[in-house]
């Protein structure tokens, strides 16, 4: 360049270094410099740097809106031109500073990403003398970024596969134990189900061919076993029914204000016949004539109706059941103790669960479906109660059942 454009650099009198030394400093630095002269509004000055990255040198008659198409200027992974009016120099031409880190340039074969700053030059009047721009090729940066994007989605994908194969493996395990319910399921239903109705058909059929020659005694023991052996296999089905409800979450919760006491007297009064078959006293006891709750009558009735019907169906002949109600803080309690063999520790912890079958047995042939506590500890749930056992071997058992008032 000429003494002229050295000249132009310079509008302070008084200037503490040389317009040599300041062109060489500008030559040496390792970021392009690109100078406007806002007077003519044409490309000034470019040092070696903005020469290299640019891949040719200012070209004076050059006006400012042609200067995305001249250097070839792009955004950023595109092919659209940068719009002049916002390129950092541009706008230093108007007295503003900016940045921008969104623009490529065309270098032979392939696209330098680049940052711009646009700065503006004043002179003594405070006006724009010269619009500045300083840029760098950033595609280090922006490798580094990219890379550093790679790793992160990387690490993520690894994370979410690991999720996604724990989540699998759970839901598989689940999905083993559910096969095992289901084929331990068909097994005890199978079984509990082929037997009674092969009693049923085996008692209808010895009828059928032998009535000419059986008493009227006879044909009523018969029809009396069909009987309970129809009722036991109707207490399996409705229990397989009520567990199926539960456990996909369809009842019908019907709450009202309910007197516990009323729904326990009725029950025991329906016990009294088969409690005295058995030679058991059932014994009733309530501290108050009424205890209100805010419950599902349906649903009460069937829990202490599985309790009641429990305690008579394992306690030996001529025992006694205790049945009582009380108030506790803010809560009925229901109690059903018996004087049966009682439950140890171990089986106690196995005692809710699903087709449990523990060592006491009915103790007059009476039918066990294994799913009746299973049943009482969920409807209890539901309807907010708590329901625990307390026993002792040869102290019998104790069943309580906690409501909210």
């Amino acid at each position: 360049m000429g003494d002229k454009h050295y000249n132009q650099f310079t509008y302070t009198e008084n200037a503490n270094i040389s317009e040599y030394k300041l062109l060489q400093f500008l030559e040496a630095v390792s970021i392009g410099v690109f100078v406007i002269d806002a007077k003519t509004g044409y490309p000034y000055y470019a040092n070696q740097k903005a020469q290299q990255l640019l891949g040719q040198g200012i070209l004076p008659g050059a006006k400012t809106h042609e200067l995305a198409d001249v250097y070839k200027v792009y955004i950023e992974n595109t092919d659209e031109l940068y719009p002049p009016e916002k390129m950092p120099i541009v706008e230093a031409l108007q007295g503003k500073t900016a940045n921008v880190s969104n623009m490529e340039i065309q270098h032979e074969d392939k696209r330098i990403p680049i940052e711009v700053w646009g700065s503006p030059i004043f002179d003594q009047a405070g006006q724009v003398a010269y619009a500045v721009a300083t840029f760098q090729d950033i595609s280090e940066r922006k490798q580094a970024e990219a890379d550093r994007i790679e790793l992160a989605q990387e690490k993520a994908s690894k994370q979410l596969a690991l999720r996604y194969g724990n989540e699998i493996k759970a839901k598989n395990i689940a999905l083993t134990r559910l096969n095992q319910e289901k084929n331990e399921f068909l097994g005890i239903v199978a079984h509990d189900l082929k037997n009674p109705l092969s009693a049923i058909r085996g008692y209808a059929e010895e009828i059928q061919e032998y009535i000419d020659d059986m008493s009227k005694e006879e044909i009523v023991d018969f029809t009396q076993k069909i009987c309970s052996i129809s009722r036991q296999t109707t207490d399996l089905i409705v229990n397989l029914l009520d567990v199926n409800v539960i456990e996909s979450g369809k009842i019908n919760l019907s709450l009202a204000n309910e007197n516990v006491v009323n729904i326990a007297q009725n029950l025991v009064k329906n016990y009294i016949g088969h409690a005295k078959s058995k030679n058991i006293s059932l014994n009733f006891h309530s501290a108050a004539t009424e205890y209100h709750a805010f419950t599902d009558q349906h649903i009460l009735r069937q829990v202490l109706d599985n309790l009641i019907s429990n305690a008579v169906k394992y306690s030996p002949h001529g025992k006694n059941i205790y049945i009582q109600l009380s108030k506790n803080s803010d809560v009925i309690r229901c109690e059903i103790k018996d004087e049966g063999p009682g439950i140890s520790q171990t089986e106690q912890q196995q005692l809710f669960g699903k087709f449990t079958r523990l060592t006491p047995k009915p103790t007059a042939g009476e039918h066990s479906t294994g799913l009746g506590l299973f049943i009482v500890k969920k409807l209890v749930e539901i309807i907010r109660g708590k329901v625990w056992c307390e026993s002792e071997l040869g102290k019998g058992t104790l069943f309580v059942v906690e409501l909210p008032q």
